[in-house]
């Protein structure tokens, strides 16, 4: 698979396959749909991926609740992630520089965000040398995240 909409897909593609995971992409049939099923030591999950873009102004405002935009991810990413019987991830690469993705912002968005369709936010990272993947799992999830 070479056509990636965004560097996201490729760099989490280019992850599930350096860990062993069969990955696929999921066919759209002109409606909105998950990005990828993955199938991850023996467990099934679906995965959408977003990038979180800088806005004009990149410094967080002081109204600016920890998560916002992170939330806003993880409410766009409902829609697609819901009616399906196994685990979802929602896979996020922040691309502002501007932290809209760290620990506490996804601890934050998780929290203040009552859904049982997310099963686990996973935050793309690079750490120098290679891509990983923080999974933070959402204790309201109606299927929990493996692992």
């Amino acid at each position: 698979m070479k056509n990636f909409e965004t560097k996201s897909e490729e760099i989490f593609f280019a992850l599930c396959k350096d860990n062993g995971w069969v990955v696929r992409k999921m066919e759209t049939a002109g409606k909105r749909t998950p990005d990828y099923s993955v199938l991850k030591d023996g467990i099934a999950f679906i995965a959408e991926v977003k990038e979180l873009w800088p806005a004009y102004n990149t410094a967080r405002k002081p109204r600016d609740r920890p998560g916002h935009k992170l939330r806003k991810a993880i409410n766009r990413a409902r829609a697609q992630l819901k009616d399906h019987d196994l685990p979802t991830l929602l896979v996020v690469l922040d691309i502002s520089d501007a932290g809209y993705a760290d620990a506490e912002q996804t601890r934050s968005a998780l929290q203040n965000n009552p859904n049982a369709e997310i099963s686990a936010v996973g935050i793309l990272r690079h750490d120098g040398e290679k891509w990983g993947m923080d999974v933070h799992h959402n204790p309201q999830a109606t299927h929990p995240f493996p692992g």
